[in-house]
């Protein structure tokens, strides 16, 4: 829970108080693998993107990735 807790307070504290005790430790080790994973999978997709296909294609991903962040955050805070 050290990344999670370090990068922002409030998640930890959201995490910690919907999460079951026994599950605690399960979900936050989820969280920091996922985070640990994520970093060199994105590398690995914008590297081969960039060099084998072009640089507007990788713009347009990120663009695209980050869109559907974007309104997954804004609709799932909206049925909360």
């Amino acid at each position: 829970m050290s990344f999670f807790s370090k990068s922002n307070a409030k998640i930890n504290a959201l995490i910690i108080e919907m999460t079951e005790p026994d599950m605690l430790a399960t979900v936050s080790g989820t969280l920091v693998s996922m985070a640990m994973v994520a970093v060199p999978a994105g590398t690995i997709t914008v590297g081969i993107l960039y060099n084998l296909v072009s640089p507007m294609v990788t713009y347009l991903f990120g663009i695209i990735i980050l869109m559907i962040a974007l309104s997954y955050a804004l609709f799932s805070k909206s049925n909360a």
